[in-house]
């Protein structure tokens, strides 16, 4: 059983990227079912490196890549799709603090 009132996301991360995520970083969440941007905040960061089985449109990292799952948690409710994909935008701050 699940809450369909209270959704997270689940955004895969390349392990190489992780360390520049922190709890309560903005971001947005877009997608097909979801008419605008919604936004959320990281909640959490898991611990584990994952193996991507699944094939990345993202050429430069490609299949097999190390990534780190990141929990977010939407500031408004999202559509009730479970198993639907989202695109995620991570607000991270550019290297050296600019």
């Amino acid at each position: 059983m699940g809450d369909l009132d209270h959704l997270i996301v689940v955004a895969e991360v390349d392990q190489s990227q992780i360390g520049r995520v922190k709890m309560g970083m903005a971001a947005t969440i877009e997608g097909d079912t979801i008419l605008n941007p919604v936004k959320a905040s990281v909640t959490r960061i898991a611990n584990e490196v994952f193996r991507q089985k699944r094939p990345s449109s993202d050429i430069l990292i490609g299949r097999d890549a190390r990534i780190i799952e990141v929990e977010l948690t939407p500031a408004s409710p999202l559509p009730a799709v479970i198993g639907g994909e989202v695109l995620v935008r991570l607000f991270i701050p550019p290297l050296g603090g600019r």
